[in-house]
């Protein structure tokens, strides 16, 4: 064997250990905290490419391990329909201690077997929550079908069939995936540049009806789901006409003098790919096809820019006091404002999202309800 030869051997043993230890290349961006007691990190990991069970299991791997590094840290993990990540928030004097655990969790992740056990039997935990919770249920059918992912990933014992090898593999792959790391932060300088990550290669897919399993023995419940431009204004607006309290659009439908539904829910929000719209119903079986029908009505009649000046600015109001209910939440804050980031937005857009709000016109807002897709995919639960 040649001199050559044999280095190059040792290249090939040794390059998944430099991988490994190989510093996280961050795309990190800093905005103004709202609250001046607390401060909120945020990172986001694009992992489109994986199994859902995987990012389920690694997140919540992530959120157990945080405590090593920073004991006093609230976190929360997150999903979005290309990736995963967590939501984290402490004292503001503490926020330096808080982005370092996250880049410290990143770079020294070990799955043992206590960890992996603790991550796989929570992300069971997680999937056998979301199922006895039926916006959420029909919420990951319609996700998952948009991610061409199988329907099979909502199984509970997915995540059980995962093992250390495989999550040690995963890891070692994250530093080439661009994460993006937000802090927010009292008296922060904003940062005040477009996100530039490699292009999302997700290529949503529709279906037209998805059916499954109630988690209610009595009910049906019927949702419909779409994604909508990268609008973010008009989007706000957009849900919160729709299912902002008891005068939404949606919710007078199911809830007028002759109620279809039990419950109903209706509303947008930003994504990495697009704005994420879904209306949604509880109802007995028999009113089933009339839910249905209105739900279709409603959308050709948003189509058509069929709304009136009253709703739509009852709307623009409420949009406006949703954001200042993000703002006062550092975790929902950081998540927002990650998938603002995500969206090609800026910082200061969204800071300025007050003056904007209501400078939004009604033919502007036509226009944006014009282009409403088509494409709809209905997931319905019966018993």
């Amino acid at each position: 064997m040649t001199r050559r030869t044999f280095l190059s051997s040792l290249a090939v043993i040794f390059a998944p250990l430099s991988t490994q230890t190989q510093r996280a290349k961050f795309a990190t961006f800093i905005a103004p905290s709202q609250n001046p007691a607390f401060a909120g990190t945020t990172l986001f990991v694009p992992m489109d490419d994986l199994p859902f069970s995987a990012r389920l299991t690694l997140t919540l791997g992530w959120q157990q391990q945080i405590t090593r590094f920073c004991p006093e840290a609230i976190c929360q993990p997150w999903w979005t329909l290309n990736g995963c990540g967590l939501a984290a928030m402490t004292l503001a004097d503490r926020w330096g201690t808080l982005r370092d655990a996250l880049m410290s969790l990143w770079e020294r992740m070990e799955w043992d077997v206590l960890a992996t056990h603790r991550a796989r039997q929570r992300a069971a935990w997680e999937l056998l929550r979301w199922r006895r919770d039926p916006l959420q249920w029909l919420l990951w059918h319609a996700r998952l079908t948009a991610m061409r992912q199988p329907l099979t990933e909502l199984d509970d014992t997915k995540p059980l069939q995962i093992t250390a090898d495989r999550l040690r593999q995963w890891t070692q792959a994250l530093p080439s995936r661009h994460p993006l790391l937000l802090l927010l932060t009292p008296q922060a300088k904003m940062s005040d540049e477009p996100v530039r990550l490699p292009p999302i290669a997700l290529r949503l897919s529709f279906v037209k009806s998805i059916a499954t399993p109630s988690p209610t023995p009595s009910l049906c419940h019927a949702l419909w789901w779409t994604v909508t431009g990268k609008e973010p204004v008009a989007g706000m607006v957009l849900g919160q006409l729709l299912g902002g309290g008891m005068g939404g659009l949606w919710v007078q439908q199911m809830r007028s003098e002759k109620p279809l539904a039990y419950h109903a829910f209706a509303g947008w929000q930003l994504t990495p790919v697009g704005g994420e719209l879904f209306l949604f119903a509880s109802c007995l079986p028999a009113d089933l096809p009339a839910v249905r029908r209105q739900a279709q009505k409603l959308l050709a009649d948003l189509r058509q820019g069929r709304f009136s000046e009253k709703d739509f600015q009852r709307a623009q109001r409420l949009a406006l006091l949703r954001y200042r209910q993000l703002l006062a939440d550092p975790i929902e804050h950081g998540t927002a404002l990650t998938s603002w980031l995500l969206a090609g937005q800026r910082v200061w857009d969204w800071l300025s999202l007050p003056q904007r709000l209501p400078t939004l016109s009604p033919d502007a807002f036509r226009r944006f309800c014009q282009r409403l897709p088509f494409t709809v995919t209905e997931v319905i639960a019966s018993p």
